[in-house]
């Protein structure tokens, strides 16, 4: 990795670190995990719309992983590998993740250097980034909801329900199919391989982990339920 690879990494994480400290300026009544998320948004909902762009190049890049890494790629990496040393470090000092999240960012750390150094497969790991932040701005704006106290409201139902949905969508069928696609192209290297899997495993405990406050949740016997049979009806008709 060159000097300026490492220099524009640095410069990104203190651009984050800036963004994050602009929000609270901002806002500065509300929470610092707060003025997180809003930072968390730019990422996702950024990463999302050009990870994704590559996913429709002329060919499908999963077909071709020793294609050159492109200066948007590197861009794109660069971006979000400041981004997760940001977050990462933001989420040591407030103590506010699970140590899922913390192995989540740390792989990712990880494999967007691993990319970088490599100099190729620039292309399917953009792809993936878009799938895997294209959730993030929904559960951003659940947790924002819930936050500025509409979680009983149906605005706050259907958002959520519609995260679940999508993340079930990337995560489980999209997802698998993105490995399935790395696993049987022998041109992979190993490493990307078991990176991708790694990953896929990381989705996977995620989840699982939505799947039960689901049931729980939205079950035969749910809160939703009893919430919508104990709640008065307003209608008049």
């Amino acid at each position: 990795m060159s000097s300026n690879t490492i220099n524009a990494i640095a410069f990104s994480t203190i651009l984050w670190t800036l963004c994050y400290k602009m929000f609270r300026r901002i806002f500065p009544t509300k929470s610092p995990e707060y003025n997180c998320r809003l930072a968390t948004v730019i990422h996702g909902g950024t990463t999302a719309i050009v990870g994704l762009n590559q996913c429709f190049l002329n060919e499908n890049p999963f077909h071709h992983p020793n294609w050159v890494t492109t200066n948007l790629q590197s861009g794109l990496l660069i971006f979000s590998l400041g981004y997760f040393i940001y977050d990462l470090c933001w989420c040591c000092y407030y103590k506010t993740e699970t140590g899922l999240m913390i192995v989540h960012h740390v792989f990712s750390i990880v494999a967007l250097k691993s990319i970088l150094w490599k100099g190729y497969s620039g292309g399917q790991t953009s792809c993936c980034l878009g799938f895997m932040e294209v959730t993030n701005p929904f559960l951003q704006l659940r947790w924002l909801l819930r936050y500025e106290g509409y979680h009983s409201t149906m605005l706050f139902t259907a958002v959520e329900i519609f995260f679940f949905t999508l993340f079930f969508i990337v995560r489980v069928l999209i997802g698998t199919y993105i490995l399935l696609n790395v696993l049987f192209e022998e041109k992979n290297d190993t490493d990307f391989k078991l990176g991708i899997a790694f990953f896929y495993v990381i989705s996977m405990m995620f989840v699982f982990r939505i799947s039960k406050y689901v049931v729980k949740n939205y079950g035969p016997t749910g809160r939703f339920w009893k919430s919508r049979i104990e709640r008065p009806s307003h209608n008049v008709l």
